[in-house]
């Protein structure tokens, strides 16, 4: 192609391009409503050979992608299929119109392309941006001044003092703090009103109750509550401040401090889980330690694993996310194992890799000893049917005319099939499994299951999406059962208490999170599916650095959203605590690593060029 043919096709491909990219957004957004006429005729053909020149204009005037852009483009691709099925979830509760015949899929695969396209033409220059901060060598750098130094030494210590004033509010309105039935169900076991059960884990129990036995011995339940508030905000300080301090090790500069205690500050997320008795609250606590651990780790494998404090702490962190939650032990043991990968040769992988399977070894060992200690039922198998009995009771309440009669017994033995339909709810398992009244006829049930599943897969696809599309698909439209925190006090299992301050203060509080929530741009914080793409961009970010080992430290928060995904709720802030709260430092320490990573490869670079 010639100068002049190129610079013609240029702007001519990118205007394209960018018409393209509006009909595409418009198709995604206008899902639910007729399209005018026009939009419909520029989704056909001259739409598609649009994408063809913009295509052709890639090939002919960039450079070609090089291996370490494969990963941008993978994420890019993953993210452009979550906008598109998000906007077709939250608009019309499927997926099916999408591809329901050539025409449709054509113009959905379209614009799945072309957001992909336009996703990978922003997060590459940034990353490039990004690794290009690796242009002075280690040796040309400036160490920070004494005063600078100085001054993140000062951030990080004045941290705590600046959260509890930002906290207090929301936690003192509340207090003594709220509870939920979750919360008062473990208590009941320790106070002796209940048998003791495995349905959470026995160790989070234990912690709990003990706080909260010794807070009831002092003053009544009330008492005990206010001491569980004031321990999780203890917690939540303590964490949050070792995560700044986590950044400063890692060499973070001053602007990316505050902005993380500002996140801290500001996101209210923090100040309603301190202030909600529940044990999601010490696991999103657990979960920064074990993540600032995970990345110094990852930092200098060979250093921090010769350190016997750091190696320690990293156990215990381990540990306590492993039992705080049931999902923690597969965020630990899917995880944490592969630290020793990072070190080199076999002889120093197997050193490494004792004291870490050891780790993960004590989180199942703990509960499996307080279980015959405390002689504790088995929880109910429901917890982890949650998929499956939703894709059942969506199927009773869309095919109820194609249901075999075996199938119908088959199911009725473990769920209470009348029931199903009217306890569908898409965006939360608990009415559904609610109608279990067995657990003895899994087998049969699940024979049905999979027969009815062969016969209409797009009702189980869209029961799965609809479950789940809370955790990838960051939209302010997706609105429902997105809860930060409870704010009442539950009256069950014999465990009641009251507020102590007047209605008035308490409902000035609870509006904080909808004032932040309405704030634009800063309101997608209040939704997981933001922190999923972070997570994703993270890692891309780390492969195209070259360093795929780095990108470890998005593993602990992608295993923990699939076990979300798993989970009974969409997109619930509660379950995905842990993301949340390790966003600054995931963030941070991505880049970081990925200039490192490029410095290091600077000499090599170099030479070449010469």
């Amino acid at each position: 192609m010639s100068t002049t043919t190129r610079r013609l096709a240029r702007p001519a491909c990118i205007i394209a391009y960018l018409a393209l990219l509006a009909v595409s957004f418009a198709y995604t957004q206008g899902l639910a409503h007729p399209l005018p006429d026009a939009i419909r005729t520029a989704l056909g053909l001259p739409a598609c050979l649009a994408l063809a020149a913009y295509g052709y204009f890639l090939h002919k005037t960039l450079r070609r992608p090089a291996a370490h852009d494969v990963p941008t483009a993978i994420v890019s691709l993953i993210l452009s299929l979550f906008w598109v099925l998000g906007c077709a979830l939250s608009q019309l509760k499927t997926i099916v119109p999408l591809f329901q015949d050539a025409s449709h899929a054509a113009k959905t695969l379209l614009a799945i392309a072309t957001i992909a396209v336009f996703i990978h033409s922003l997060a590459t220059p940034l990353f490039d941006r990004i690794l290009a901060r690796h242009e002075h060598t280690a040796a040309e750098k400036s160490l920070p001044s004494a005063a600078a130094q100085t001054a993140l030494e000062r951030l990080v210590r004045l941290a705590p003092v600046v959260l509890l004033v930002a906290w207090a509010p929301m936690v003192v309105a509340q207090l003594p703090g709220s509870t939920s039935f979750d919360m008062n169900f473990m208590l009941a076991q320790v106070t002796g009103s209940m048998h003791w059960n495995t349905h959470h884990p026995l160790e989070a129990t234990l912690i709990y109750g003990a706080i909260f036995s010794l807070g009831r011995t002092l003053g009544g339940n009330e008492v005990g509550f206010l001491l569980i508030t004031l321990f999780q905000t203890a917690a939540y300080v303590a964490a949050c401040t070792f995560e700044l301090h986590t950044l400063e090790r890692l060499g973070a500069p001053r602007w990316a401090l505050a902005a993380s205690l500002a996140f801290f500050a500001l996101n209210p997320i923090f100040s309603c889980y301190c202030q909600w008795d529940v044990k999601d609250s010490l696991f999103g606590a657990a979960f920064i330690a074990y993540l600032s651990l995970f990345v110094l780790y990852a930092k200098d494998p060979a250093a921090f694993a010769t350190n016997r404090r750091n190696m320690a702490t990293l156990v215990v962190a381990a540990f306590l996310t492993g039992v705080l939650r049931k999902n923690g032990l597969y965020v630990v043991a899917l995880s944490l194992p592969f630290l020793a990968l990072l070190h080199t040769g076999a002889r120093q992988r197997l050193r490494a890799a004792v004291p870490l399977v050891i780790a993960v070894a004590l989180v199942p060992a703990s509960g499996a000893i307080l279980k015959a200690a405390l002689h504790a039922e088995p929880g109910a198998p429901a917890e982890a049917l949650s998929i499956p009995f939703q894709q059942t009771a969506r199927y009773a309440l869309l095919n109820a005319d194609d249901v075999e009669p075996w199938e119908r017994e088959a199911i009725g033995r473990t769920l209470d099939y009348d029931r199903l339909a009217g306890a569908y709810d898409w965006a939360v398992s608990d009415p559904v499994k609610n109608t279990l009244h067995s657990a003895d006829h899994l087998p049969d049930y699940l024979r049905a299951w999979a027969s009815q599943g062969l016969r209409h897969p797009e009702t189980y696809l869209d029961a799965t999406l609809l479950q789940t599309y809370g955790y990838w698909y960051p939209s302010l439209a997706n609105d429902y059962k997105q809860e930060y925190a409870g704010f009442a006090m539950a009256d069950n299992n014999g465990i009641t208490a009251t507020k102590w301050l007047p209605e008035g203060a308490r409902n000035l509080a609870q509006r904080i999170p909808a004032i932040f929530k309405a704030i634009p741009g800063l309101g997608h914080l209040s939704y997981m599916g933001i922190y999923t793409w972070a997570l994703l961009l993270a890692a891309a970010l780390l492969l195209r650095a070259g360093r795929p080992g780095r990108a470890l430290i998005a593993l602990p928060g992608l295993v923990l959203i699939l076990t979300c995904v798993a989970g009974p709720l969409n997109g619930s802030m509660r379950y995905g605590m842990g993301v949340v709260a390790t966003l600054p430092l995931l963030l941070a320490a991505a880049t970081l690593l990925a200039q490192d990573a490029a410095e290091k490869s600077l000499p090599h670079r170099s030479a070449a060029k010469n």
